[in-house]
C-alpha cells in the first residue's frame, strides 16, 4: 500500500526547507558546501590558455574558459537523514580525468564519512558525465556509482545509485535511483529481546532493510548578496522495503553561502515510515575556491556547473523492523515450554504469569520430549522440597546467567541457532531446597535432588544434613553446574552405578561444595561398582571444601571389577582437613580399572595427608593418569604422618601407569616431595 505523510503547512516549510549536506546542495564549484578546491596558486586554478565558444554569452564571440581541477571538502551534519537516525563528518573528492574545456567531462566522485556511533562508517564512489548543450545556458550529465553504509550493528549494506540531470544558470533538475543489492536484510543481533507470556518464550528481533528510493529534486537561487547567496530546494521522493511497505515522502532545503568558503543548511523531510526529521550541516571549502560571485559571467556559471557536485542523498536509507517469535529448540524443531517456579507462591498454574511455588508440582507437567524446561525464581527463599529432575528437562534458576540454544522461524531472517539469556536470569540470588528429600529409582539413595538421563540442575542452594545434596544414580548425559551445596558427613554430589550397569557423559562444573563429619565428606564422589562402567565425566571449575577424618574433595574410585573411563579434573581449587585426607584421590579395588584420568590446572590445599593419592587395593587392580600438570599445592601431612605432596600406593600384581611422570615437579608447583614410583610411565594411556 502506498502511504503520504505531507499536509500544507509541512509542505511550505518543505520548500524553505534547508539541505542536509552541504556537498549535495553545492550546484557549482564556488557554491558547494562539502567539496573543496586542491590549495594551488590562485594562478593556477584556472587555464586562460584554452579559448572555447559560450553560447548566449553577450558582447563575445568567445571567451577563455578554465580547465576543471580535482576538489575536496569537508562538512559535518547533526539531525538525521532519510533512514539514518546519526550525525556524522565527512570528507569528499571531486575528480574530472577526461575533459574538453567548457564542453565536457568525465569526473570520479568519492565520499568517506565517520557516524557518531562508533562502529558506523560509509561512503561512495561513482562516476559521471556532463555536457554543455549547444546554443543554450544549459547543462545535462548522468552518474552511476555504488554506496556502502556499516551501521552500529556491524551490518554492512550496499547499493547501486544512478541518476540523471539537467542544469541552468539559476536552477537546476534532477532524479536520483537508489537500489540496494546484495544481502539486504541483516539482523542487528545486539536487539534481540525476550519475555515470557504462559509456557512460552518470544523472542524480538530486529533486522536491519535497505531500502530501495527515488527522487526528483528541483532547485533556484532565491537571491544574492555581496557575501553570498541563498538556494532552496524541493525533493519529492518514493522509499520503500520488503516487509514496511512504500512511502511517498517530501523534502525541502535551504543553502545559504557566507563569505568566501563557508556554507550553512537546513533541511526537513517527512513521510510516513521515519515521520518528520530536522538536519543542519556546515561546511567549508578546502583550499582557495571562493563560493560564487554575486555578478558572475556566464563562462563563470558554465564552469561552476559542469564542476558541480552529484546532488543526491549520500547516505543509505535503512529501515528497522521487528519480528517476534517462540523460541524453538533447535534439536527437535518444537518449541520450548517453560515451567514457572517462585518459591513462596501459593497455587498457580506454572505459567509465567502465575507460577507454581514448589518445583515438585513443575515436575509433575513439563514434558519430557527435551523440549521441556523447569525455570525457577528465588522468590522469598522460604525454601522448597527436594525432587528428581525429570528425564530431558532442564530445571534453570535465575540466580545466575542462563544461556539456552535456540531458534526462531521467521520470515526472511536465517533460521540459524544462536544462544540466548533467558529473561530475569543473573539476579545472584539463588532458589533454595532445604525441604523434604527424594529416593532414586535405581539404588534408592537418599537425596534432595535426583538427576534423571538427560537432565540438568543448575542455580540452586542445596542445604543438608547428612544427606547427599545431588545424586546422579545410573544415568547418562547429565550436566549439574553453578549450585551452591552444604552438608554433613555426606557426599556432595554422588554419581553411582554398579551391576553392569554403565553411565557417561557427565558434567560437574562451577559448583560451590561444603562438606564436613566423618569419612564421607567427600566432595564429589564417582563410584562404579560390580562390573559397571562410568565413562566421560568432566569436573572441572567447582570449589570444594572438605572436613572429616577421611575427607576428599575429588575421589574417582572403581571396585569389584568395574572400569571408570576418560576423567577430567580441571580447574578446581579443594580444600580438605583431615587426618587421612587427600585433595584428589584415585583409587581402585577388587581387580577394577581407572583409565585416561586428565588432572590439570586445580589448585590443592590441605592440612591433612596427601595433596593426591593414588591407590591400588588388590591384586589386578589397574590405573592410568595420563596428564599431571599446571596444578598448584599447598601444605599436607600437618596431621597425619607420612603425608606427601604425590602419594603413590600401589599393591603388589597392581599397575599404576603414569605419563610423563619424571616431570611431575617440573610441569606442577608444589609437588617436591613425591612416594613412590608407578609401575609403568607410558607415553598415553590405553
Amino acid at each position: 500500500m502506498l502511504k503520504t505523510a505531507l499536509n500544507r503547512p509541512l509542505f511550505t516549510t518543505l520548500l524553505l526547507s534547508v539541505i542536509a549536506l552541504p556537498a549535495r546542495s553545492q550546484l557549482i564549484p564556488e557554491l558547494e558546501t562539502r567539496p573543496a578546491a586542491i590549495a594551488l596558486p590562485p594562478e593556477q586554478w584556472l587555464q586562460p590558455d584554452v579559448t572555447l565558444p559560450i553560447a548566449q554569452i553577450e558582447n563575445a564571440d568567445s571567451v577563455e574558459i578554465a580547465a576543471l581541477r580535482d576538489r575536496w571538502g569537508a562538512s559535518i551534519q547533526t539531525g538525521p537523514e532519510i533512514g539514518d537516525g546519526s550525525a556524522y563528518a565527512q570528507l569528499y573528492s571531486f575528480i574530472p580525468f577526461s575533459q574538453v574545456a567548457g564542453e565536457s567531462t568525465f569526473f570520479f566522485e568519492g565520499q568517506m564519512r565517520l557516524f557518531s556511533h562508533d562502529t558506523a562508517y560509509g561512503g561512495n564512489a561513482r562516476m559521471g558525465y556532463r555536457e554543455a548543450i549547444a546554443e543554450s545556458d544549459l547543462i545535462w550529465g548522468t552518474y552511476f556509482g555504488i554506496d556502502f553504509q556499516r551501521t552500529e550493528f556491524r551490518n554492512t549494506f550496499t547499493q547501486f545509485g544512478l541518476g540523471a540531470e539537467l542544469t541552468a544558470k539559476d536552477w537546476e533538475a534532477r532524479f536520483n535511483a537508489y537500489l540496494p543489492f546484495g544481502d539486504p536484510r541483516q539482523e542487528a543481533a545486539q536487539l534481540r529481546r525476550g519475555r515470557f507470556t504462559g509456557y512460552q518464550l518470544l523472542i524480538n528481533r530486529t533486522s536491519e532493510v535497505a531500502m530501495t528510493g527515488f527522487d526528483l529534486e528541483g532547485g533556484y537561487r532565491l537571491f544574492d548578496w555581496d557575501a553570498g547567496s541563498l538556494y532552496t530546494y524541493a525533493n519529492p521522493y518514493l522509499i520503500s522495503a520488503n516487509g514496511a511497505g512504500t512511502f511517498i515522502g517530501m523534502r525541502g532545503r535551504l543553502l545559504a553561502e557566507f563569505g568566501d568558503r563557508y556554507t550553512a543548511g537546513l533541511a526537513v523531510s517527512s513521510d510516513g515510515r521515519f515521520g518528520t526529521n530536522f538536519a543542519l550541516q556546515v561546511g567549508t571549502l578546502l583550499g582557495k575556491r571562493r563560493n560564487r560571485k554575486k555578478d558572475e559571467t556566464p563562462a563563470e556559471s558554465l564552469l561552476a556547473r559542469m564542476a558541480q557536485p552529484v546532488q543526491r542523498q549520500d547516505t543509505m536509507a535503512i529501515d528497522r523492523q521487528e519480528s517476534i517469535a517462540a523460541a524453538i529448540n533447535p534439536s527437535t524443531g518444537q518449541e520450548y515450554r517453560f515451567i514457572h517456579v517462585t518459591d513462596g507462591a501459593t497455587g498457580g498454574d506454572g505459567t509465567a504469569e502465575n507460577p507454581f511455588g514448589e518445583v515438585t508440582n513443575a515436575t509433575a507437567i513439563v514434558p519430557t520430549n527435551g523440549n521441556g524446561i523447569i525455570y525457577v525464581d528465588s522468590g522469598d527463599r522460604s525454601g522448597m522440597n527436594g525432587f528428581t529432575v525429570p528425564t530431558n528437562v532442564q530445571t534453570l534458576s535465575t540466580g545466575v546467567s542462563q544461556f539456552l540454544n535456540l531458534s526462531t522461524t521467521v520470515a526472511n531472517l536465517s533460521s540459524d541457532a544462536f544462544d540466548f539469556q533467558l529473561p530475569g536470569s543473573g539476579t545472584g540470588t539463588l532458589p533454595l531446597i532445604n525441604g523434604t528429600t527424594v529416593t532414586t529409582a535405581v539404588n534408592n539413595i537418599t537425596t534432595l535432588v535426583s538427576m534423571s538421563a538427560g537432565s540438568t540442575f543448575s542455580g540452586f542452594e542445596l542445604a543438608a544434613t547428612a544427606t547427599v545434596p545431588i545424586t546422579i544414580d545410573t544415568v547418562s548425559n547429565v550436566t549439574v553446574d553453578r549450585n551452591t551445596l552444604r552438608t554433613t558427613d555426606a557426599y556432595g554430589i554422588y554419581i553411582y552405578v554398579r551391576n553392569s550397569a554403565a553411565a557417561s557423559n557427565v558434567t560437574i562444573s562451577g559448583n560451590t561444595i561444603s562438606t564436613t563429619g566423618g569419612s564421607f565428606a567427600h566432595g564429589v564422589f564417582v563410584n562404579a561398582a560390580s562390573s559397571a562402567t562410568i565413562s566421560n565425566v568432566t569436573i572441572s571449575g567447582n570449589t570444594i571444601s572438605t572436613t572429616g577424618s577421611d575427607s576428599v574433595g575429588i575421589n574417582p574410585y572403581a571396585e569389584g571389577g568395574a572400569t571408570i573411563s576418560n576423567v577430567t579434573i580441571s580447574g578446581n581449587t579443594i580444600s580438605t582437613t583431615g587426618s587421612a585426607s587427600s585433595s584428589i584421590l584415585v583409587d581402585t579395588d577388587g581387580g577394577s580399572t581407572v583409565n585416561n584420568v586428565a588432572i590439570v590446572n586445580n589448585a590443592l590445599q590441605q592440612a591433612g595427608q596427601h595433596l593426591f593419592q593414588v591407590l591400588t587395593n588388590t591384586v589386578a587392580d589397574n590405573i592410568c593418569i595420563a596428564q599431571f600438570m599446571g596444578n598448584t599445592g599447598g601444605t599436607p601431612n600437618i596431621f597425619g604422618a607420612g603425608g606427601n605432596d604425590l602419594n603413590l600406593d600401589i599393591a603388589g600384581g597392581s599397575t599404576v601407569s603414569f605419563v610423563n611422570f619424571a616431570n611431575v615437579a617440573a610441569n606442577n608447583t608444589g609437588f617436591d616431595d613425591i612416594s613412590g614410583t608407578p609401575t609403568a610411565t607410558p607415553t598415553s594411556c590405553p
